[in-house]
């Protein structure tokens, strides 16, 4: 096919220089003023040598410079179309960038909210556990203390017993008499007596 182009081409080329060559001395003897040649006004002759040149040109250059312009059209309308096309996935790229986006703000709000919310419970849960703990120390500092009471109670009584015989046995040994001595033997005894009877 570009072999049939290059023929025609070179034809073309080939008659414009052969008229330009031809051409070029009626143009030239144009500035004559009345000249004529073959008899005919050198004007005529330019006129209808440049109609022949269009004729040639458009009759062998045409169909190249409408294919050029069909091309180019094609051409244009395919870039167009592909502008279009690559305008209509930019602009789905950009909605689905747009919506993962937003997903991803709604995902980072929820997991916001979700971690405020663990926080929250984790907190109460510190505090409740914090209230236990502070509960089962009083109350074990209670136990102790009142165990504590208790065995100084118990502590206390014995001393206050240990005191009283002390002082009772100080006090009897002061007041009693040999003769209350034996008194209190023999009345032991009968009682001895008694309940073994």
């Amino acid at each position: 096919m570009s072999l049939c182009r290059g023929g025609p081409r070179r034809r073309v080329l080939t008659v414009a220089a052969t008229l330009a060559a031809a051409a070029t001395p009626v143009f030239a003897a144009s500035g004559t003023g009345g000249d004529t040649w073959l008899g005919l006004p050198v004007w005529v002759w330019a006129w209808g040598n440049l109609l022949v040149f269009w004729g040639i040109l458009v009759r062998f250059a045409g169909p190249f410079v409408r294919d050029f312009f069909v091309r180019r059209r094609q051409r244009i309308r395919a870039e167009l179309e592909r502008a279009s096309l690559q305008r209509r996935e930019a602009e789905e790229m950009r909605t689905s960038l747009t919506r993962q986006l937003a997903e991803l703000h709604a995902e980072v709000d929820r997991l916001r909210a979700e971690s405020e919310a663990q926080g929250q419970r984790e907190r109460q849960e510190i505090l409740a556990q914090a209230e236990r703990d502070r509960e089962r120390v009083v109350e074990q500092t209670r136990a102790e203390i009142e165990q504590r009471v208790k065995r100084a109670r118990q502590e206390l009584i014995q001393l206050s017993a240990d005191l009283a015989a002390e002082l009772a046995r100080e006090r009897l040994e002061r007041e009693i008499t040999p003769e209350d001595r034996r008194r209190l033997v023999a009345r032991g005894l009968e009682l001895l007596r008694e309940k073994a009877s």
